[in-house]
């Protein structure tokens, strides 16, 4: 995320910039401080009815789809759904399974892998593709990043509604998935 912060940063986008660096700030506040300030018995009973979720999901989509593209109502709605899914991650209904030793399960470490060399793989090619766009001639077009790829599908309404629609169900997806294994 560190690494993340500071690239953006480098490109000129700040506040994706800003966004990675406030990210990286709450994990350092949790990390030290965040497990000392706790209080489980009130975390332990928070949980959102489906119905309540889908709503939320559905005026997002909404909002989404009906607002103008990198718009300060598409900003809010993005940040608001990032730090919902923050809270949720962060609630003590963890899908990460522990040996009675307190060492995490064989299935758990090789989950904790997997995903997290997706993800830094993903983020590599993406910097990548950024910055050989845009140090290459012709490089927009050779290496184009994802945001390239998405724009011609996202400037038309339907592009947007199947675009926002897929991600806001895979998104909770991965939520009912997360509640059906704590």
């Amino acid at each position: 995320m560190t690494i993340m912060a500071g690239f953006q940063t480098w490109r000129g986008a700040y506040l994706d910039g800003i966004i990675f660096a406030l990210l990286v700030l709450s994990l350092f506040v949790d990390a030290f401080i965040g497990t000392r300030r706790t209080q489980p018995e009130r975390r332990e009973n928070f949980r959102m009815r489906k119905s309540m979720l889908w709503g939320l999901a559905g005026v997002a989509t909404v909002v989404l789809v009906l607002a103008p593209r990198h718009e300060l109502a598409t900003l809010v709605v993005v940040v608001l759904i990032g730090v919902g899914m923050l809270v949720i991650a962060w609630l003590p209904q963890s899908t990460i399974r522990h040996h009675e030793s307190g060492r995490l399960s064989r299935e758990s470490l090789r989950s904790i892998v997997i995903w997290s060399l997706l993800g830094v793989l993903l983020c590599v090619w993406e910097a990548t593709a950024f910055v050989l766009s845009v140090t290459t001639p012709g490089g927009i077009e050779t290496y184009p990043t994802v945001s390239v790829l998405l724009d011609p599908v996202l400037e038309h309404t339907l592009g947007r509604i199947v675009f926002v629609s897929l991600w806001m169900l895979a998104g909770v997806g991965l939520i009912f998935v997360w509640r059906k294994k704590s």
